[in-house]
C-alpha cells in the first residue's frame, strides 16, 4: 500500500527542485559549501556538474580559474607596526592530494611603487610569493602519492592553481640563492599540473636539487592596485 505524502512536504519538494534547477540560485548555494565538498558535488547530478563548470565564480573557488584582484601596502622602512595587506588564498585542496609538495605562501617586499620620489620614504611594497617543492625523480613523485586515482592523468589536481591570485612564474630556488632566469611561467597562472609535468622532463640543472632530493621554487604574485594609505602621525607608530 502506497504511503500518501503530506501536502506540506509535497509543497516543499516541489519548491526545493525549482530552486535547484535554477542556475543562478543553485550557484549561490553551491558557494557556500567547503571547497572539498564543493569539488564532489560535481557528481550529483549532470544539473550540478553544468552549473560547477559554467560558473567562473565556482571555478574560482576551486582554483581552477584565476581571480587577480590582490591589494598591495606600501612597505615604510621606519613604520614598526607596518603589515602586509590581506593574504593571497593557498589552495588546501592540494593539502589532501599532495600533502608533501603542498605550496605555502609568505610576506616578501617587491619592486618600487614609486621610482624616483624624493620624499625619503622607502615605497617598496608588500606582496606575497609562492613556495612549492616536487620530487626531482618519477620514484619518489609516485611514493608521495595518497591513493593511485591521485595519478590518473586527468585528476582534478592538475588543472589547480597554487594559490589566488596564482603567480605566473616560478624560479628555482637553493641555499637562499634564486636562479635569476624563471623555470616555469605560464601568464594565466601555473597549476599544480604543470609543475608536475615540468619536474618530470627533469629540463633544469640538477645542481638546483636540494639534499632532499626535490626542486624547490619560489615565485612572486603579482598585486593588481596599492591599498590607500592612512595618515601616519609619527615615525614607529
Amino acid at each position: 500500500m502506497a504511503t500518501a505524502i503530506a501536502p506540506s512536504t509535497a509543497t516543499t519538494t516541489a519548491a526545493a527542485h525549482h530552486v535547484l534547477h535554477i542556475p543562478e540560485l543553485l550557484e549561490a548555494i553551491l558557494l557556500h559549501l567547503p571547497p572539498q565538498t564543493l569539488l564532489l558535488a560535481q557528481r550529483v547530478c549532470r544539473t550540478f556538474h553544468a552549473v560547477i563548470h559554467a560558473s567562473v565564480h565556482i571555478q574560482r573557488a576551486l582554483f581552477f580559474a584565476p581571480q587577480w584582484h590582490l591589494r598591495a601596502r606600501r612597505a615604510h622602512t621606519w613604520h614598526t607596526a607596518d603589515r602586509p595587506g590581506a593574504k593571497p588564498a593557498n589552495n588546501r585542496l592540494l593539502l589532501r592530494a599532495l600533502p608533501g609538495c603542498y605550496p605555502t605562501v609568505s610576506s616578501v617586499v617587491v619592486g618600487s611603487a614609486s621610482p624616483g620620489s624624493d620624499s625619503g620614504i622607502d615605497y617598496d611594497a608588500w606582496s606575497w610569493s609562492v613556495n612549492v617543492s616536487f620530487p626531482s625523480t618519477a620514484a619518489a613523485a609516485a611514493a608521495q602519492l595518497p591513493h593511485p586515482s591521485v595519478a590518473h592523468p586527468e585528476a582534478s589536481w592538475r588543472r589547480m592553481l597554487m594559490s589566488q591570485p596564482p603567480c605566473t612564474a616560478l624560479h628555482l630556488v637553493r641555499r637562499w640563492a634564486r636562479a635569476r632566469d624563471p623555470a616555469i611561467v605560464d601568464d594565466e597562472g601555473i597549476t599544480m599540473g604543470r609543475v608536475a609535468e615540468m619536474a618530470g622532463e627533469g629540463a633544469w640543472n640538477r645542481g638546483f636539487v636540494s639534499s632532499d632530493g626535490d626542486w624547490h621554487f619560489e615565485g612572486s604574485i603579482g598585486y593588481s592596485c596599492l591599498e590607500e594609505e592612512e595618515e601616519v602621525g609619527d615615525w614607529g607608530v
